[in-house]
């Protein structure tokens, strides 16, 4: 029996390798598709010097000016993203906490040269030849008027990655691919059939952008072979170019995260919880409650972007929530300004704060206040810089927050952890001078005393006799939880849990290796291979 017994630890300890191996470090690749655009202020096909009040906070400019040259280089039109899915689960694009920016520089011109560019506001970008001169459609593409697209380029990634999601290093931007065009001249209607093709005669089409011959209309979209010259022609009519799209492949490995790591998400597209008052949400054996905080009426307000606040002084005060938004978001400028409040269950040290929609300017900036409970900000040491710490907050603005969502972090880099006792309750919301306030996108913690296996099952400070209970009622689960046995956080309880229960023990063995087993561990036994059978 003794033989037996060692046996099945054995294959349970070379499955419980196999398993974290397999949940390692692991490449991805996903594909970012990012768009150049022209509008009134923002206008990267010409010389900001030709456009009085140009204003270009992206930072690319053109090289031409419009109705003088015909042809324009685009340098590093910059990109910035912030990631949207979940940590483990890029789901094709890029994990909640982490921020990349890169920039793109590219050349478009007329394929004769006697055609100019020219500027069509915030339509977008035209071409003057002697067919237009003379009319109002000098800054559009009309007939005969072929623009070409070449030599797109990478600027180097830069990567915001505070929680330290990806492996140090292993991210990279490659394979740029022309993708998208934008119209203002978005129906049926109004629009010529627009040609797309890899040259100047269209014969060679790629991947038509509109296959079936429809007009391309906004944000209609293919995809060209890398580095290709992109030729955009309409056969009839006219058509002002508002933007071009491109697409690029990101490659990473994600790293393993730590144990003790639990992570909640609050953006929902199916807005499950809209307009609910308080809601709570679970990460293995943590639970985080939510509620909505301002005048009587406020709800959460959800997107796929994270959780705001809805309440009825967002409908009379910053204009129209229609046109703004402003009902959806944490909006400190209120009369009865904005929060949302939340707590845990469990001694949690708070990692990080991820926030959508934020804009912040250096002037803005995010709040986290002490509510009720033990206030965790005493005595907090270590934070400088985009944080100030008060009696009872700490204020987070910078002029680096343009990447949606973003993230921010506490005790890292040599600030103190900010501890949050099981019921504490804190409120995060906008300072006075945030115009549009932002959404809570995640927050990130981490559980106290959860630094691997943890066989603690009832959380009374020692393991005994009432845990191996609650592993033997529960062994064979595979959908369980700490409290139900499963000490490494992997959904299930079998043989790995009881180890852990084994080894921390209170007061822990003294004889190394496995000790002949009792009756209680021959039920054991029996209690694992049952579960295997049933696994298996």
């Amino acid at each position: 029996m003794f033989k037996t017994f060692r046996a099945l630890v054995l294959r349970l300890s070379i499955a419980a390798l196999t398993a974290a191996f397999a949940n390692g470090v692991h490449a991805v690749t996903v594909l970012l598709n990012r768009t150049v655009e022209t509008n009134q202020t923002n206008r990267p096909f010409f010389d900001p010097a030709a456009l009085p009040g140009f204003a270009n906070e992206a930072g690319y400019v053109g090289t031409a000016t419009p109705g003088v040259s015909n042809s324009s280089t685009v340098t590093n039109a910059d990109a910035g993203l912030g990631g949207n899915s979940t940590p483990l689960d890029p789901n094709n694009d890029v994990p909640i906490g982490v921020g990349i920016r890169f920039g793109a520089s590219f050349t478009v011109e007329t394929v004769d040269p006697a055609h100019l560019l020219t500027d069509a506001g915030n339509s977008g970008l035209g071409v003057d030849s002697s067919a237009t001169q003379a009319d109002s459609n000098a800054a559009r593409l009309t007939s005969g008027e072929i623009l070409r697209f070449s030599d797109i380029q990478l600027a180097p990634l830069t990567v915001h990655d505070p929680l330290g999601l990806f492996v140090p290093g292993s991210a990279s931007i490659s394979n740029p691919r022309w993708r998208s065009l934008r119209s203002n001249t978005n129906n049926a209607a109004n629009s010529p059939t627009v040609t797309v093709s890899s040259d100047a005669a269209g014969t060679q089409d790629v991947a038509m952008f509109a296959p079936d011959g429809t007009p391309i209309l906004n944000d209609t979209a293919g995809v060209f072979t890398p580095i290709s010259p992109l030729y955009v022609n309409t056969t009839a009519g006219n058509w002002p170019l508002k933007a071009i799209g491109y697409q690029v492949e990101l490659n990473f490995e994600l790293a393993t995260p730590p144990p003790t790591r639990r992570s909640f998400y609050f953006g929902d597209p199916a807005e499950a919880y809209d307009g609910q008052t308080t809601h709570q949400f679970t990460d293995n054996d943590a639970t985080v409650t939510i509620t909505a905080v301002g005048d009587a009426s406020a709800a959460l307000d959800v997107n796929d972007l994270g959780v705001g606040v809805n309440s009825a002084e967002d409908d009379v005060t910053g204009g129209s929530p229609t046109t703004n938004n402003r009902q959806r978001f944490i909006d400190g400028t209120l009369t009865t300004p904005e929060a949302v409040h939340f707590s845990f269950d469990r001694d949690v040290s708070l990692e990080s704060l991820t926030l959508g929609n934020i804009d912040l300017d250096g002037t803005e900036g995010v709040v986290l206040s002490f509510v009720s409970g033990t206030n965790p900000f005493t005595g907090l040491a270590g934070y400088s810089g985009d944080y100030t710490v008060g009696a009872t907050s700490i204020t987070f603005s910078t002029d680096d927050g343009g990447q949606t969502p973003y993230t921010f972090t506490y005790g890292k880099n040599g600030q103190d952890e900010l501890l949050v006792e099981a019921g504490t309750v804190l409120a995060l919301t906008a300072n006075p001078a945030a115009d549009n306030g932002f959404l809570l996108d995640a927050l990130t913690v981490h559980v106290q005393g959860a630094g691997g296996p943890d066989a603690d099952f009832d959380d009374d400070g020692d393991v005994d006799a009432d845990d191996l209970g609650a592993w033997t009622t529960h062994v064979g689960s595979e959908t369980a939880t700490h409290a139900t046995g499963d000490a490494d956080a992997d959904a299930d309880v079998d043989g790995a849990d009881f180890l852990a229960w084994q080894r921390q023990l209170t007061p822990p063995a003294t004889v190394a290796g496995v000790p002949e087993p009792t009756a209680a561990g021959l039920l054991v036994v029996g209690l694992v291979a049952a579960a295997c059978r049933r696994k298996g």
